[in-house]
């Protein structure tokens, strides 16, 4: 008889490489004992059993098992083949309907001739005593939390092992621009990745690239300031894998000051300036952003402020003008005041030649989206990243099968594969980090244009509306730059 072998080991490093033999010996022997034909050993490494769609041995096996290629499946244990009710079932079901057994070695059960019920007690059993297992790995967790468990991957420091770190001075000497730049400076999280895209060569760990979202996340980490915050989350549901949030009061905090990069009282500064930016935001820009016909779309060009209205209204005047804030706050020159209505009439004729000539404007707005699509920071193709990925892979799996089959030993599978596991996790993070930045960069143009059709609809009804708002020009125009001399800019929304 054509036998498979299924089994799970965690890794194929240290203790769990040998444990693999371990299973290849033991199956071995079975298949010798009953005078059976071991066809393959189906091992997956670094996997859960909780569901099977994570597991590609398994699913290899049950494609192999519809092409015939063996006629029964031995495993050890029932937890070893699945620890979900469901998905044991299911599968094997599915084995049944192909004429396959499946034989479960230490309990001498299988799934071919016996009871149903049988194996679903067992499998039961084996989901029960993985919820206890979910259970005892959540303790260590907390244990561990309590110990002052450090992160993996952080910017700023070397990792040395799970409850240390070691500042990296090159990285904390950025951190400590960030706090600068952001507290000192008064830039915003999107400038100053720009500034480090441009003036660095030290990059993120995590994607390479320097984001907004990379610069804010570094400015609330009490990391910088040698605390540690653990348990931060935790599972709910150990089949799922769903997770929660913790609540402030849940957490863990260890002081570890060695590892403090920035001052408490920088660091409370930034915190306070990400409190009172975010409470404008969503107060008085909520108020007051659409109150007028150019409120927050007036921009000066040197200062970046936004211009302010002045109403005057007598017997002898009357007039709405604006002015840049900065002016007034005694931090730029720019003196121009602009009138309202000359303003609104110089935008309905900018509007009228954009209608005029439809296409010209389509197309020039595709070239602005096109090039504002960010650089990626290598000139590396993405197929070659992952044809040189499916490369490593195969030659992963070559490996495995050599061994399984006795062409090559132990000792030889750990030399091969040991280098290949390093350079097929660098490169599969590599390829993640392309595959986004590709996302980014790829324009969808009839996405692109039906936006700019609406766009068109927009600015038609501009120039037919007798009272424009806020609102209806907020829907067209991005921002409009004013210069010192009168210069006035109109950009119009990018559709990317």
């Amino acid at each position: 008889m054509r036998i498979a072998a299924y089994c799970r080991v965690s890794t194929l490093i240290g203790e769990q490489i040998d444990s693999l033999e371990n299973q290849k010996t033991f199956f071995g022997e079975y298949a010798a004992k009953h005078n059976y034909n071991l066809v393959r050993l189906y091992p997956d490494e670094g996997v859960s059993g909780k569901q099977i769609k994570k597991r590609e041995k398994f699913l290899q096996m049950m494609g192999d098992a519809k092409l015939g290629l063996f006629d029964m499946v031995v495993v050890k244990d029932i937890s070893r083949f699945a620890r979900n009710t469901v998905d044991f079932l299911n599968s094997i079901r599915q084995l049944k309907a192909l004429g396959i057994g499946v034989q479960f070695l230490s309990n001498n059960q299988t799934s071919l001739g016996d009871s149903e019920f049988v194996l679903t007690i067992f499998s039961a059993l084996a989901q029960e005593e993985s919820a206890n297992l979910s259970k005892r790995v959540k303790f260590g967790k907390n244990l561990n939390a309590q110990k002052g468990k450090v992160p993996n991957l952080v910017f700023g420091y070397n990792h040395i092992d799970r409850f240390t770190l070691e500042v990296n001075e090159a990285e904390a000497e950025i951190v400590r621009l960030i706090y600068r730049m952001y507290v000192e400076d008064g830039l915003g999280g999107l400038k100053i990745a720009q500034y480090l895209r441009e003036n660095t060569a030290v990059r993120p760990k995590r994607n390479g690239r320097w984001s907004q979202t990379g610069v804010m996340e570094i400015l609330k980490n009490e990391l910088y300031i040698g605390v540690v915050i653990t348990k931060q989350s935790e599972v709910v549901d150990f089949i799922t894998g769903k997770r929660r949030e913790m609540k402030e009061n849940e957490r863990i905090r260890t002081d570890k000051p060695e590892l403090a990069i920035v001052p408490k009282e920088l660091f409370d500064a930034a915190q306070a300036m990400r409190d009172n930016r975010q409470d404008l935001f969503k107060i008085n820009r909520e108020r007051h952003s659409n109150r007028f016909v150019f409120s927050t779309m007036l921009k000066c060009e040197h200062c970046g402020y936004s211009f302010r209205r002045f109403h005057r209204q007598n017997m002898s005047t009357s007039y709405r003008k604006w002015a840049c804030c900065g002016k007034y706050q005694k931090i730029c020159d720019n003196a121009m005041l602009l009138d309202e209505k000359e303003v609104l009439d110089e935008i309905i004729e900018y509007f009228k030649s954009i209608i005029g000539d439809k296409d010209a404007f389509i197309k020039a707005a595709l070239q602005e989206c096109r090039d504002h699509v960010p650089p990626t920071d290598r000139e590396e193709d993405l197929d070659k990243l992952k044809k040189e990925l499916a490369r490593l892979r195969g030659a992963k799996e070559k490996a495995m099968d050599m061994y399984t089959n006795d062409i090559i030993t132990m000792e030889e599978l750990r030399e091969r594969t040991e280098k290949l596991n390093q350079t097929i996790s660098a490169l599969s993070e590599k390829v993640k980090s392309a595959e986004v930045l590709a996302t980014t960069q790829v324009l969808t143009e009839n996405a692109v244009e039906k936006g700019l059709q609406k766009v068109l609809g927009n600015i038609e009804h501009i120039i037919t509306e007798p009272n424009i708002s806020n609102h209806l020009l907020k829907q067209v125009i991005e921002k409009i730059t004013v210069s010192s001399t009168g210069e006035i800019k109109i950009h119009i929304k990018r559709f990317e």
